[in-house]
């Protein structure tokens, strides 16, 4: 077993060096669990996205934006990809699936967020 403890500052950094945050998003910040953000598409709204758990390798966030912006992204479609499904509010991410096709890693047998630090555990399978 390993204990791999990373930042969410750091995380967002390799996100964004490696691509993955669109044009759309800017001034992103760590908070306690989560991360929050800028996202404009014609206006600019400030977004939170928390942590709420991790479970049999999917990883549960809730996006938390305006009234207005709110009521949008209920009327609108966002596209699943390979690794993300988007059930408004909540955002969820198939992160063992990630993690097995971009780096070779054992499986996740928990992940937690608090004070701004990931905890990530794995175990080999054997």
């Amino acid at each position: 077993m390993a204990q791999i403890v990373i930042s969410l500052a750091e995380i967002i950094d390799i996100l964004v060096i490696k691509g993955y945050v669109p044009d759309v998003i800017s001034n992103i910040q760590p908070i306690e669990n989560g991360i929050s953000f800028d996202a404009k598409k014609g206006i600019t709204v400030r977004a939170f996205v928390q942590f709420q758990e991790f479970d049999k390798g999917l990883l549960k966030l809730k996006l938390e934006t305006n009234w207005l912006a709110d009521k949008l992204l209920r009327l609108k479609t966002i596209s699943d990809g390979k690794y993300i499904l988007f059930e408004h509010p909540n955002l969820l991410i198939y992160a063992q699936k990630f993690l097995e096709d971009h780096l070779k890693i054992p499986k996740i047998e928990s992940i937690s967020i608090n004070n701004g630090k990931i905890k990530i555990k794995t175990f080999n399978m054997s």
